[in-house]
């Protein structure tokens, strides 16, 4: 059985070496998606129940999900792949022995980690942003986060010239805080209990006419991060279960 794990970031998965010769602490981060990856492993065998994103789902609700319509098709990955190229890096696939040993499945790690910002973001801001025409690029762009992809709305701002306002909570991470503002943007703090984040951006947006480049839900955005699959399959070919963090 082959499986991949999406990495997002050093503190999830170590660095080069541990991924490599497997770490106690890997094993532990992966001690309940074991469990689950087995289960996904054997879809023919009715007496064990489908998961996803570990979540419980009947046969009959996945083929309800298989019938939606889609935001983007695969066409849109790869329009994404190609426009991206300038600003998002190509990270490695690692495997580690050591955990496949402990998991019982051939594991393949992509390595967001070692994206520009250290996380997969810039491929979803790049995507929308290197998308913008210049008269719209001149109004400005605006978004929300709390670190990852503010630094990716940041640095693919600074790229085209655009200006780039960051609204982010005050108790956000100092060093992400710093990061993005080193990159250009201007950064408007909120409080997370009692203030909107939307609602801030969107009175920016009503009183600069700048382009929202929201860090989840749009298609531009959803197109942008799916390239971190479509380079995985590239290089492992076919998997078995491809397993992802799901959220903002």
């Amino acid at each position: 059985m082959k499986v991949q794990f999406a990495a997002q970031s050093p503190s999830e998965f170590g660095n080069e070496t541990q991924l490599i010769g497997g770490t106690e602490s890997l094993y532990r981060s992966f001690r309940l998606v074991v469990p689950w990856v087995r289960q996904v492993a054997h879809p023919h065998d009715h007496t064990i129940p489908l998961f996803v994103a570990g979540t419980p789902l009947s046969r009959t609700g996945l083929a309800r999900l298989k019938a939606m319509d889609l935001a983007i098709q695969a066409d849109d990955v790869r329009a994404a792949a190609e426009r991206i190229r300038p600003l998002a890096r190509r990270t490695p696939v690692f495997t580690s022995a050591g955990f496949d040993g402990e998991a019982g499945v051939r594991a393949f790690f992509k390595c967001e980690n070692f994206q520009r910002g250290g996380a997969f973001k810039i491929r979803g801001a790049s995507n929308l942003i290197l998308s913008l025409s210049q008269s719209a690029l001149a109004r400005g762009i605006v978004t929300y986060s709390s670190g990852n992809h503010a630094q990716a709305v940041a640095i693919a701002a600074r790229h085209v010239g655009a200006r780039a306002t960051i609204v982010m909570p005050e108790d956000a991470p100092r060093s992400k805080m710093e990061a993005t503002r080193s990159r250009g943007a201007t950064i408007v703090a909120y409080n997370r209990f009692t203030d909107s984040r939307e609602e801030i951006a969107a009175r920016i947006l009503t009183e600069t006419g700048a382009t929202l480049v929201p860090p989840f839900d749009d298609p531009m955005i959803m197109a942008g991060q799916g390239t971190a699959a479509m380079e995985l399959l590239e290089e492992t070919g076919p998997l078995d279960a491809l397993i992802a963090p799901v959220g903002g």
